[in-house]
């Protein structure tokens, strides 16, 4: 009995990491327009991580697509850059000519 209770703890911790894992990745995917499940490819022993990180740096997400067809059918163009082209620069808050005041 003793002994089964010094090996379940630990099998029961590495399950819920594991769990609590795929629940992050589940919830990354989620939020950048990608399916859910595209979370379970971080399981992969030694390089899932590393081809999750990849797909979400390197590809256009769903979410970004959106967005662009959105601001198109607003009459918006989508962002190219700062500054803006064809904008005129804004104005900064220039320092008062003045000398500062002196305190006695």
């Amino acid at each position: 009995m003793h002994n089964t209770l010094g090996i379940l703890i630990p099998v029961l911790l590495v399950v819920a990491f594991i769990a609590f894992y795929v629940f992050l990745f589940w919830r990354i995917s989620k939020k950048t327009g990608y399916h859910g499940a595209m979370g379970l490819i971080a399981l992969i022993p030694g390089i899932g991580m590393l081809i999750a990180l990849c797909i979400l740096v390197f590809s256009k997400w769903p979410m970004e697509t959106e967005v662009e067809q959105l601001r198109m059918r607003q009459g918006m163009m989508p962002p190219t850059g700062y500054p803006p082209q064809g904008q005129p620069q804004p104005s900064y808050m220039q320092y008062p000519s003045q000398s500062p005041q002196q305190y006695p």
